[in-house]
Order: C-alpha cells, then structure tokens, then sequence
C-alpha cells in the first residue's frame, strides 16, 4: 500500500509541476472518477492510485499561489471548483494525503 501511495504521489508531482490550479482541480475530478469506477469493477489497487492522485491534486491546488491570491479576495472559480470537488470527494482520497 505505501509503494502504491509513493508511486502516485510522485507521479502527479512530476507529471503536473507546473499546471494552474483549475487544470489540477480538473485533473483531481478524472482521477475521482476513475477511482470510483476501478472500485466498482474491483480493481481495489488502481482506485487506491486513482484516489491518491485525486487527493494529490487537490493539495496541489490549494497550495498554488493561485488559490492563494484567490482566497485572499471574495473568492473565485479556482474556489468555487475546489470546494465543488471536495463536496463530492470519497472520504478515503480526502484522507490520503
């Protein structure tokens, strides 16, 4: 499980250094997706990947200077979309980081 946890963790910091927070929070939502649907097929360690990744993501977005500079205002899309993702986030990727 913890080489399994490692491998996607490293992955999505790899392979999204440099992407603005609205594509991470995108990427974060296909990554949920294919969690949940690995899940259900009963491919118990791509869901774990999957959910990593999306959990991954979405700490990605919170800690970039964009979400930063936005949170500092009213608020925004970058926001609105992490708070969306995070409302219909499987417990377990919240969890992951």
């Amino acid at each position: 499980m913890l080489e399994i946890k490692n491998k996607a963790k490293e992955s999505v910091q790899r392979e999204a250094r440099g992407f603005s927070a609205l594509t991470l929070i995108k990427s974060a939502r296909l990554q949920l997706a294919t969690a949940r649907d690995s899940e259900v097929k009963g491919d118990l360690r791509t869901a774990f990947s999957s959910y990593i990744k999306a959990a991954t993501l979405a700490k990605m977005t919170m800690d970039s200077q964009d979400y930063a500079i936005e949170s500092k205002g009213k608020g925004g899309a970058i926001r609105q979309e992490l708070n969306d993702f995070l409302n219909v986030c499987h417990p377990y990727a919240v969890l992951a980081c």
